[in-house]
């Protein structure tokens, strides 16, 4: 299932995407978010219910972000995919897996309780 629906307002254009993003509706969804493009006024595009994305997908969604369209989605594998997606669309790098389980543990150490000397004495 493939479902695209648009909005245009004074400020901005909307694109909602819903179902499964690979094949050949990658190429579907990129002429119409070129084309909300060119029109000149920002893109958000909202991918909703989005089943899978391929690594067509992917790279559409990566373009599009370089081209500064707003991406947004929901749930757990959409947030993270296109938290990644954003970052390599601006360069940046995530924090090594290292250097956030040291943060991670130190957080861990800072949170408990310090030792108690005598055990609390009975009312």
């Amino acid at each position: 299932m493939f479902r695209m629906s648009g909005s245009r307002t004074g400020a901005r254009t909307l694109i909602r995407i819903d179902g499964c993003l690979a094949g050949e509706y990658v190429r579907l969804a990129e002429q119409y978010c070129l084309e909300a493009v060119r029109s000149g006024k920002p893109v958000e595009l909202l991918l909703r219910h989005v089943t899978a994305i391929d690594q067509a997908g992917q790279e559409l969604l990566a373009r599009l972000a370089r081209q500064g369209v707003r991406l947004r989605g929901f749930g757990l594998y959409l947030s993270e995919l296109l938290r990644r997606i954003r970052r390599s669309a601006t360069g940046r790098q995530p924090a090594s897996p290292s250097r956030r389980s040291s943060a991670g543990s130190a957080r861990t150490e800072t949170q408990s309780p310090a030792p108690r000397s005598k055990p609390p004495t009975g009312l």
